[in-house]
């Protein structure tokens, strides 16, 4: 076994140093936090559906509040119990936002479904009034030629 200078049976004293430069994981961060509420605050002016918005709202503020953790995580958690605590916390995180892309799923499912049904609806609508229209031109066209058709014969109810 190998004992580091800690004597914690680490290699060489690694398991203290965090995961990836803080001058990495900070700006990276900071940029993510950038790109999702700028999203966030797009979706309030957006055309979309009342539900859809307030779930892709509310799984932006928790990205919002993930992104940070995780930087934290990999960057400067770097005690075995602070490093455990943190990752657990990410884990947790994001198995809530996983949780709520599952919700807006199933949700733009109902919606897509209502819309079907709607222009469904539409469609036979304009097929009805397709028919009456048919049929009267069919009456009109009756009435001009006085009843008989072009072989002679009477038009057929």
């Amino acid at each position: 076994m190998c004992d580091g200078p800690s004597g914690g049976g680490g290699v060489s004293g690694l398991e203290s140093l965090p995961l990836v430069s803080p001058w990495l994981a900070g700006p990276a961060a900071a940029l993510t936090m950038v790109v999702i509420a700028t999203h966030a605050s797009a979706l309030r002016s957006s055309g979309i559906p009342s539900s859809r918005r307030r779930i892709r709202s509310a799984n932006a503020a928790v990205m919002l509040l993930t992104t940070p953790v995780i930087a934290y995580a990999l960057a400067v958690a770097n005690g075995p119990r602070e490093f455990l605590l943190s990752w657990m916390a990410v884990i947790g995180l994001l198995t809530i936002v996983i949780s709520l892309a599952c919700i807006d799923m199933v949700n733009n499912t109902r919606l897509h479904r209502a819309s079907r049904r709607d222009l469904r609806v539409q469609l036979m609508a304009a097929r009805a009034r397709l028919r009456e229209a048919a049929a009267e031109a069919r009456r009109q066209r009756d009435l001009h030629s006085g009843g008989l058709r072009a072989d002679g014969d009477s038009p057929r109810a």
